[in-house]
């Protein structure tokens, strides 16, 4: 099965990323492109969900298999192949935008980024989205489309590493998994024995996997989750500021008020009298009927 969607340009020109056109080859086994440098102007990404194929470049061959993928930045020599005794089911993507060089960082340049990709339900299910959309386009949905399409990208950068760095990436879902839990009940006592032994990783190992995939260390995370918590309390609840601190899990009132000044610039209470003069405001704008 081959499927190919071309999209025109949109008419608003300073979307991040846009598809020029996407697609699924599905057991093809003869599916394989040789482009010379320069001849192609799109990014080129495509993800492999199933069988096997080949990247080659500057002589070495890297065998792809599920969960894998690879982008091209644009002008470069591309060169890959499916296997024809296990033919893969990879969907693709030709895409530009004003900012897709800012977003990706270099990758592709020189040389195909090889990467291993998580979440791999998730990102299929946008695949299919955008195909979808693709299929019958209509340029109501042009923003939607890219959006989708920078959902995609930001995924992949999130959930990717190097083939050469990433034997397996479930250590990316049981660490966010952990995160998420550590969000929900941030009221409750975390140290760090209980996060790594939920993560199932020692305390060492724990932090500096969560460092990589959250981009802060555990103890910053879940400051945050308890003030974010806090902000919620405060604005819509009529609670004292010490037992706001308590359900956000702040032991003491005080430790409370110091971090939140350190986050909001102001004291909750503070940060109270401002979002209920901005209901008060929104109220006496009202008109009467």
């Amino acid at each position: 099965m081959k499927t190919h969607h071309y999209l025109p340009k949109p008419g608003f020109g300073r979307y991040v990323a846009f598809p020029e056109s996407c697609g699924r080859y599905f057991h093809e086994s003869d599916h394989g492109e040789r482009r010379t440098k320069g001849l192609f102007g799109y990014y080129n990404i495509h993800l492999l969900f199933d069988g096997k194929g080949t990247v080659v470049h500057n002589g070495q061959l890297t065998e792809l298999q599920s969960g894998n993928g690879f982008l091209y930045a644009p002008g470069e020599q591309q060169d890959y192949f499916t296997s024809r005794s296990e033919p893969w089911d990879i969907y693709w993507i030709h895409f530009y935008g004003t900012g897709a060089d800012a977003l990706l960082e270099g990758r592709g340049r020189g040389a195909p980024w090889l990467f291993t990709f998580g979440r791999q339900e998730r990102i299929r299910a946008l695949l299919d989205n955008l195909l979808h959309l693709s299929s019958s386009y209509e340029s109501g949905n042009e923003a939607t489309v890219s959006a989708i399409l920078y959902e995609i990208l930001t995924e992949l950068l999130g959930s990717s590493e190097g083939l050469s760095a990433a034997p397996g990436l479930d250590y990316q879902e049981r660490i966010r998994k952990t995160a998420d839990l550590m969000s929900a009940s941030c009221e409750e006592h975390w140290d760090l024995d209980r996060m790594a032994g939920h993560a199932g990783y020692s305390p060492t190992y724990f932090c500096r996997l969560f460092q990589r995939v959250m981009g802060r260390s555990a103890a910053s995370f879940l400051q945050e989750t308890r003030i974010a918590r806090a902000k919620k309390l405060l604005v819509i609840g009529r609670l004292t500021v010490k037992q706001v601190a308590e359900q956000a899990g702040f032991n003491q009132s005080s430790y409370f008020i110091r971090r939140f000044r350190e986050y909001e610039g102001m004291t909750p209470e503070q940060y109270r009298l401002l979002y209920s003069r901005s209901t008060s405001i929104s109220k006496s704008d009202t008109p009467l009927s």
